[in-house]
């Protein structure tokens, strides 16, 4: 098993909808939950370069780590298997894949937010 990342970059474009979006959600004109929903659209041309993404559910995930505030980006796909209860009746259930999430993106809010001109986000 190999612990090696791939590592990308993806410049986050400043008008771009998401920017836009995620300004508004910052500044408390938005919930999360709207926010959130929004930007899976505006993101889908820009998955749709990158040929290895399979596509599936895009989640955000937005937390606070060390006093810096993030939001996670990740494309998970959708899988169905089996799973047997207690009383050993079998039924289906669906999980997200997140042991082979094709992108993953992390933006740091704070440094986005008090550091405009800085390419570290």
């Amino acid at each position: 098993m190999s612990t090696a990342q791939k590592q990308g970059l993806w410049l986050f474009n400043e008008e771009s909808e998401l920017a836009q979006a995620l300004r508004l959600q910052r500044k408390g004109e938005e919930d999360f939950l709207p926010f959130s929903r929004r930007p899976p659209a505006v993101c889908g041309d820009e998955l749709a370069k990158y040929p290895f993404a399979e596509g599936g559910i895009v989640l955000f995930c937005q937390y606070r780590y060390l006093a810096v505030e993030y939001l996670l980006v990740a494309v998970l796909n959708n899988l169905s298997s089996m799973r047997v209860n207690e009383e050993l009746d079998i039924s289906s259930t669906h999980y997200l894949d997140i042991n082979h999430a094709d992108i993953v993106a992390r933006i740091d809010l704070t440094e986005w937010e008090t550091n405009p001109e800085s390419t570290a986000i």
